[in-house]
């Protein structure tokens, strides 16, 4: 008998991410109308270099095709082409392409939710897409005509599919004038929170906004991504190790780091162990909740993962930079945010795995634990798949208390939780423990995104576009006067000379407000 299927509409997420890395049923390739497709999609298809997919036909009904080579395994997402690039026979002026990309959103979702379905029955489909019609052909000079209509094609699309569409943008522009767009534009996001959740929201919204906020990253939100938690993981090794059922439910019997202890004295040594964990933890796909907690940008962040799928989320198409510093093993240099890996890293083969090595944590990394503890004292930490059941955390937390001499210490975090678990009282009066519901876990970890999606739409700064002229057509009347009056201070600027001070700042105002926006290639 097969799982119900997922009830309810289905939910618009807006990550920064790279849609080729992203962990998904299917995708949106975009497409000329002969079928050609351009870098970094053409290695997608098979092709060595930018050309046209042979035997590809649209017809007027049909502006959406699969390609026949994806999905070859249930792990591989379904690859979709849409035809979004400018006819080659008539002129992009003879062509509603506002109804055109819409129309082509639209179908993408129904075609791709319909076989996601029949693909993995009862499980609610999340398909991914780029911002269509913004590159080299069709809107690309004129997005505020586009936006709306294509915004609200989704929107209505996930409302009658139950499918969840994740629109990956890379351009800061995009990223604030979508968000805009939902906001502003008469679309209406369907976020389905509870009044607890919605003030969470606008709480971390402004923590965000002011800087304040610090990412603690646990198992869960890797689990999110396909990755095992640490009983899965082992029970994983166990049988690759060819151990008995018998033998695997002794070490499930085990506390979890003496069970690594175990595997670690009987096949080989420290060694052969940490290259079994490696192998269960590989994945070239990171999941959504990396890529919304990605997208919040924050300075600085924490995990206990062994796993590198926040740092794929943080890296955008043509821009390593965006890669998060890793500490311990790297300098923290210049503004780049940095992440605090605290058990570890695959590469580096140094996990925090059996009792031995959580016994000897308090000396090898006292180091990193003192960042944590100076983070929870001035900063505001929001823990996302993390059950705050670790003895070095509870240690951490205890030194800070006695530090702070019983004074009052609330609020030093945030911990959103898929269920309601009676450790969250152990917390009252330190840390924010907020459940996102009482379901099933999956449908709960889907609320958990969403109210992260809320997080993000908050707190986007939607100033900087204003000045771009491809999004005049999305700003109200006032926007539009306002804009033009800035824009023209911008002559001002050359009575000015260059090394003045004010022209440097205002020309960074203008700047940071769209005056100069740069196009990026990667939607």
């Amino acid at each position: 008998m097969s799982a119900a299927a997922p009830q309810g509409p289905g939910h618009l997420f807006l990550v920064k991410a790279d849609l080729l890395k992203i962990r998904c049923d299917a995708w949106l390739l975009p497409s000329d109308d002969v079928g050609s497709v351009a870098s970094p999609w053409h290695q997608s298809v098979g092709l060595d270099r930018p050309g046209r997919i042979k035997g590809l036909v649209f017809t007027e009904d049909s502006p959406v095709v699969v390609w026949e080579g994806s999905g070859m395994s249930e792990q591989d997402p379904l690859i979709f082409i849409g035809e979004v690039g400018t006819p080659r026979d008539q002129p992009p002026e003879t062509v509603d392409w506002v109804e055109h990309l819409a129309g082509v959103a639209r179908s993408f979702i129904e075609l791709a939710a319909a076989e996601s379905r029949r693909r993995r029955p009862g499980q609610r489909p999340r398909l991914a897409m780029p911002l269509i019609g913004t590159r080299k052909a069709g809107l690309k000079d004129l997005v505020g005509d586009l936006l709306g209509p294509l915004i609200d094609s989704i929107e209505d699309a996930v409302r009658v599919t139950g499918a969840d569409v994740v629109l990956c943008v890379v351009e800061d522009l995009h990223w604030s004038s979508v968000q805009y767009a939902r906001q502003l534009r008469g679309i209406r996001t369907d976020w389905l929170l509870s009044p607890e959740m919605e003030s969470t929201a606008l709480d971390l919204k402004s923590r965000l906004q002011s800087k304040s906020l610090v990412l603690f990253l646990g198992a869960g939100v890797s689990a999110e991504a396909g990755l095992p938690e640490w009983e899965a993981l082992l029970q994983a090794i166990g049988r690759t190790m060819g151990l008995t059922d018998e033998l695997l439910e002794g070490l499930r019997a085990l506390d979890q780091r003496d069970a690594a202890k175990w595997l670690e004295r009987r096949y080989e040594g420290e060694k052969k162990l940490s290259q079994l964990v490696a192998d269960e933890l590989k994945s070239d796909r990171f999941g959504l909740t990396h890529a919304v907690l990605a997208s919040m940008t924050v300075q600085a962040a924490v995990t206990t993962n062994f796993d590198s799928l926040f740092e794929q989320a943080c890296t955008l198409p043509g821009e390593a930079s965006t890669a998060p510093i890793r500490l311990p093993y790297e300098s923290a240099e210049g503004d780049r945010p940095w992440l605090l890996k605290l058990h570890g890293d695959l590469d580096e083969d140094d996990l925090v795995f059996t009792r031995s090595d959580y016994l000897g944590a308090d000396r090898n990394r006292a180091a990193l634990f003192g960042i944590v503890q100076a983070m929870l004292v001035t900063r505001h930490l929001l823990f996302v798949g993390y059950s705050l059941k670790d003895e070095d955390f509870h240690r951490l937390f205890d030194e800070i208390e006695t530090a702070l001499h019983g004074k009052e210490r609330t609020h030093l975090g945030t911990v959103l939780v898929i269920d309601k678990p009676l450790w969250a009282e152990l917390w009252e009066g330190s840390l924010d423990v907020v459940s996102v519901g009482e379901d099933d876990p999956t449908s709960n970890a889907r609320t958990l995104q969403v109210l992260l999606d809320r997080v993000n739409h908050l707190a986007a700064d939607w100033s900087r576009f204003l000045l771009d002229r491809r999004y005049e057509n999305i700003l109200t009347d006032s926007e539009k006067r306002l804009s033009e009056h800035l824009s023209g201070t911008s002559q001002l600027l050359d009575a000015l000379p260059e090394d003045s001070p004010v022209r440097g700042a205002v020309e960074k105002l203008l700047s940071e407000i769209g005056l100069r926006g740069n196009e990026s290639d990667a939607n």
